[in-house]
């Protein structure tokens, strides 16, 4: 149980916690709320980054074929990383002050 608390309070644990849950609350806004141009231009501003990542990684053009079959599984992953960064900064700076 201890080691559950300490666990908890570790800024990295929490930035992960923190990044999932964005990206989950972005699925779960883009599958179940109405469209609106706002909403969606929202839900695409945050998988930005890691499909811009991706797509400077991913070979592109014709000798490619199909692309790559898991593109999009690479971008969630991109973004979970680049959502984790931005959290454990986020909270670093706030523990400071």
């Amino acid at each position: 149980m201890q080691l559950l608390s300490r666990l908890i309070k570790h800024t990295l644990v929490q930035a992960l916690a923190l990044s999932y849950f964005t990206l989950f609350t972005t699925g779960l806004a883009k599958e179940h709320l109405p469209y609106s141009e706002l909403g969606g231009r929202i839900t695409d501003a945050v998988g930005l980054p890691g499909a811009f990542i991706i797509g400077i990684l991913d070979l592109q053009g014709p000798h490619t074929g199909y692309g790559i079959s898991y593109w999009g599984y690479y971008v969630m992953a991109a973004n979970l990383f680049i959502y984790l960064i931005a959290w454990y900064v986020l909270l670093s700076l706030i523990k400071r002050l």
